[in-house]
């Protein structure tokens, strides 16, 4: 993963170039009365050279990762624009607890090495974790761990143990017939279709692989998160870990897609889906941002026009990766998504992608009402564990036809997932003598 981040095919001058001028905007624009326009202006200057007149050549090695890459990091139109629009002056309210006060932050005098500083911190730290500012989400625990410890389970946990696990489960994929021929090889398009006839795949096979390929997307956002706190942390030595936060937290006793969307999965797309989210259903976002009680915008209706428009946009930038990708190894469009020889390609070559996160807003809703009428007409209090089986069973299954199809379409799209492996590990020689060598 980490070979494919840094190959050259992804455009990292213009996106460094974008890092290093944001910060640079709020250290040396005075905040008030045009910081906004001018700095949008520049920055979204640079992102369209990156997204729009920068192509990256499919036929690279490792393309796929970043081409995944550019049309993921179109999110930072979005970034940008809440930035400077809806926050709008973060050094009137921004401050990270237990490090600096209000009042540190609005002494900084613009233009110097100390308001630099901290708006690098402001730009990168709250990208990266969706947390750590006193307006922000504060459900996930700071780090609790001293180094030591915290270096020792780096090492021996996501180090050995569980890239060990993620290596094993990556070299499944690599066996099937079904990844070695893109998605497209004979008669397995309809593989990832859960108890589709034409499938090849058991659904047993079916489970395993989907199952594991959710572990490797949490631990590959997981590790590449933990190598930025080592880095930050253990070699640069300009943060400390109460910086970053945990990443994943757990489901608390609430099995249900709400908590696993609410409290389990990563908070990276914190920043990108719901300052604009909140200010579009009519929320009182400033309030929020200021630490008050917001005056308007509590109603249910607008909490739940708020969670909509977080899985709207969400879906946005995974339908963004995918249009990117080459889409040159099979139909050039997504066969098995609804009336895809007569939908417009960009539709289908995206529909999953997109359709896959607005649909959990829809499981939401279901499981709100059916856990309502069953504490209203029915009232039996079950046991925990009946509760965390009930509720797995229901996200598994409710998760699991959705999944596939979302994994097939990024596999049809030209998405080589050969180009993550890591050569030499004791699993991918195994894999190499006994499934290759045969």
């Amino acid at each position: 993963m980490m070979d494919a981040l840094l190959h050259p095919t992804l455009p990292f001058q213009w996106y460094g170039l974008w890092a290093i001028t944001t910060p640079l905007c709020l250290t040396f624009i005075p905040p008030k009365p045009y910081r906004a326009y001018v700095s949008c202006s520049i920055l979204f200057s640079i992102l369209i050279k990156a997204q729009l007149f920068y192509e990256i050549d499919p036929s690279k090695e490792n393309a796929s990762i970043a081409l995944i890459f550019q049309g993921v990091l179109f999110g930072l139109f979005f970034y940008t624009f809440n930035l400077f629009f809806l926050v709008e002056y973060p050094e009137f309210t921004d401050y990270r607890i237990g490090i600096e006060t209000l009042d540190d932050v609005r002494s900084l005098k613009q233009g110097t090495w100390k308001k630099f500083k901290w708006a690098v911190a402001r730009t990168s730290i709250s990208t990266i974790t969706g947390h750590g500012w006193n307006w922000q989400i504060r459900d996930s625990k700071a780090v609790g761990k001293e180094k030591k410890e915290w270096l020792k389970s780096f090492i021996i946990h996501d180090l050995i143990i569980k890239y060990t696990i993620f290596d094993i489960l990556f070299h499944l994929y690599l066996s099937t017939d079904y990844i070695k021929y893109d998605a497209w090889g004979p008669n397995n398009v309809k593989d990832l279709i859960f108890m589709h006839p034409q499938s090849q795949l058991s659904p047993i096979k079916q489970l395993l692989l989907t199952v594991g390929s959710l572990y490797c997307v949490y631990f590959g956002i997981e590790m590449m998160y933990k190598i930025v706190v080592f880095i930050n942390v253990y070699l640069l030595g300009t943060y400390e870990l109460h910086d970053y936060p945990e990443i994943f937290g757990s489901f608390n006793g609430a099995y249900t897609v709400k908590s696993l969307w609410g409290n389990v999965w990563h908070k990276l797309m914190y920043q990108l889906a719901v300052p604009q989210s909140q200010y579009l259903a009519g929320r009182d976002f400033k309030a929020k941002h200021l630490g008050k009680a917001p005056r308007f915008g509590n109603e249910m209706r607008n909490k739940y026009l708020m969670y909509l428009l977080v899985f709207v946009f969400t879906g946005i930038f995974h339908a963004t990766a995918t249009l990117n990708m080459p889409w040159n190894v099979g139909a050039g469009y997504n066969i098995n998504a609804p009336f895809a020889e007569h939908l417009p390609r960009f539709i289908s070559r995206c529909f999953y992608s997109f359709f896959f996160f607005p649909c959990q807003f829809m499981l939401i809703l279901v499981e709100t009402f059916v856990i309502k009428c069953y504490k209203k007409y029915i009232g039996v209090r079950l046991p925990q564990g009946a509760v965390k089986v009930i509720g797995i069973a229901w996200i598994g299954l409710s998760e699991m036809y959705l999944l596939e199809l979302y994994i097939d379409e990024m596999a049809k799209s030209g998405f080589k997932i050969g180009e993550l492996v890591v050569p030499n590990t004791p699993v991918h020689l195994l894999y190499e003598h006994y499934i290759e060598g045969r």
